[in-house]
């Protein structure tokens, strides 16, 4: 089976999602994107150098309550609501039983923050599909949705047990675009093929310590996270345990919206 990146069949394949159809341009945006015209025919770069068609490929972007390069880190119920009026937001890192997914929105660690300025991490936990993916992505990068990010991930085979916080991946596959030096080049590369492991630990008060594990990798995934994802049910309980937490243990996390 040939094993496709999400962000890939996204570009290349906007047709076959499911979604709204978009007003004034033949386009159909994924589940939590919205076309926006202006976006559609908007330069690659905005006034701040953010890639609008990173963010926003064929000018779906995340309608309001969503965030995130996936569209599916979930900030308000309105925005689970907009695809399923029986979603809530439920935020936090623990699985849960009715979870389809995981949405997770990150910045870079001190020390990668220094080797990618303005880097940020987005990582998408399946937890149906047993698989995720993961993107570094540098807003200095003004280039388009081919160059716009540096390191993308996609695990296979992974294990999403209810109660638990870590996840392991039996397999991961990875790409460098072009923006990647030669160095690093090489360092994606033994990258793939190799089992990952997202370790999460805590005292329980909402600090988390959270490695990314990756068997080929000369060092761990470091980035300070909050995760979310829409799930249906009461909406009892949902919003509370907004949980920030640091992987590899780089900086203080702190639990909000308490």
């Amino acid at each position: 089976m040939v094993k496709t990146s999400t962000l890939s069949m996204l570009v290349a394949c906007p047709f076959l999602a499911l979604g709204v159809q978009g007003e004034g341009a033949n386009v159909t945006c994924p589940e939590y994107r919205q076309f926006n015209p202006s976006r559609f025919e908007a330069e690659y770069v905005d006034d701040e150098g953010l890639s609008i068609q990173y963010m926003a490929p064929n000018g779906c972007e995340c309608v309001e309550g969503m965030d995130d390069m996936h569209c599916k880190f979930c900030e308000t119920d309105e925005g689970c609501q907009s695809e399923n009026a029986n979603q809530f937001c439920r935020r936090g890192v623990t699985v849960h039983a009715n979870d389809t997914y995981k949405s997770f929105k990150c910045r870079l660690s001190p020390v990668l923050e220094l080797l990618m300025p303005r880097g940020e991490l987005s990582l998408h936990m399946d937890q149906i599909n047993r698989s995720a993916h993961m993107v570094l992505y540098n807003w200095e990068m003004a280039e388009p949705i081919n160059g716009g990010h540096a390191i993308e991930c996609n695990f296979y085979g992974c294990d999403m047990i209810p109660g638990e916080q870590d996840v392991t991946c039996e397999e991961s596959v990875c790409d460098c675009t072009d923006q990647c030096s030669d160095f690093s080049n090489n360092i994606v590369l033994y990258m793939s093929g190799h089992e990952a492991f997202f370790n999460v630990t805590g005292d329980g008060v909402g600090e988390h310590h959270v490695e990314l594990h990756m068997e080929g990798a000369p060092f761990d995934i470091a980035a300070i996270c909050t995760a979310s994802a829409c799930v249906e049910g009461l909406g009892l309980d949902l919003n509370k345990n907004m949980t920030s937490f640091d992987l590899q243990g780089v900086g203080n996390s702190t639990e909000v919206g308490k």
